[in-house]
Formats: C-alpha cells, structure tokens, sequence
C-alpha cells in the first residue's frame, strides 16, 4: 500500500491537504465539470481515510490501547456522520453552500499541524532498570578515598 511505502504521517498530511484544497476550490468553480472535477479530488483524498485510520490504530498507540484508539476512530467517524450534515445545513443558511466547503477545507488544514503534534513520536520514559548505577569519580577510585567522594550518575 502507499502508507507502507511513503510513511503513514507524510499520506495522512497528503491526503487531507488533498482533501481539503479540493473542497475549498468547490467555492471557486461554478461550472458543472468544475464541480465534478473538484468533488473527483475531493473523493480521491477522502478514500485515504479508513485505511489511514486502520493504520493509525495498529501503528501508533501501545498494544492494550488499541481498542481504546480504534473506538474513538469510529466514534469521531460517526459524529461526524451526525454533526456534518447539520453544521453544513446551518452554514449553507448563514452563509451559502460555497461557503460550507470552505468552512470544512479550512478546518481539515486546521488539522494538519494538530496530527502531527498529536502524532509525533515519542520517546518512552526510561525505567529504573535501565538507569547505571552510581559511579565514583576516577579521582576517588585511584586515591582510595571511598565513601568521603560524592557519587555521579552516568547515563
């Protein structure tokens, strides 16, 4: 798949900033190949999103958070389901239907830089096992003079 050859992040990013440009030029366009062709753009970025998000959910949370991750995947997937159409309703009132593509292009590149922070990786605490123990300084070691030297913690 592209996702295992490109990177998961580098396709999320693509294909949202895909997704999202293609449905803020739905504002720009007011023929019917236009239309149809920025809704083709617009479908192409969108049909990342369930493998993406599979990927997502085996790749970046730990092995006992996965359903944990995967729930909330399907639950913003649906409240986005039930909260979409009515917050395009309300937006193409106020507003216009161009303006609902607007609104949801400029949110989904919102988004970007917040799933990169998200998803950055990061690096585990370290445990105490893994700490060295204290070493006396090389001076005390050769002196002989033990207990009276402070100890320093290597890393």
């Amino acid at each position: 798949m592209l996702i295992d050859r490109t990177g998961l992040n580098r396709v999320i990013n693509i294909a949202v900033a895909l997704w999202s440009c293609a449905g803020i030029a739905n504002r720009l366009d007011a023929g019917f190949t236009g239309l149809l062709g920025c809704r083709a753009v617009l479908g192409a970025g969108e049909a990342a999103g369930i493998p993406r998000a599979g990927k997502a959910d085996s790749a970046i949370p730990a092995t006992a958070e996965r359903a944990l991750g995967n729930a909330m995947n399907q639950a913003g997937v649906m409240l986005g389901m039930v909260a979409g159409p009515a917050g395009g309703n309300l937006d193409c009132l106020q507003a216009g239907w161009r303006a609902a593509f607007v609104a949801t292009g400029v949110l989904g590149l919102l988004w970007i830089p917040i799933w990169n922070w998200a998803a950055a990786p990061q690096r585990p605490p370290r445990r105490r096992s893994q700490l060295k123990p204290p070493t006396l300084p090389a001076c005390c070691a050769t002196a002989g003079c033990g207990p009276s030297c402070s100890p320093t913690r290597s890393a």
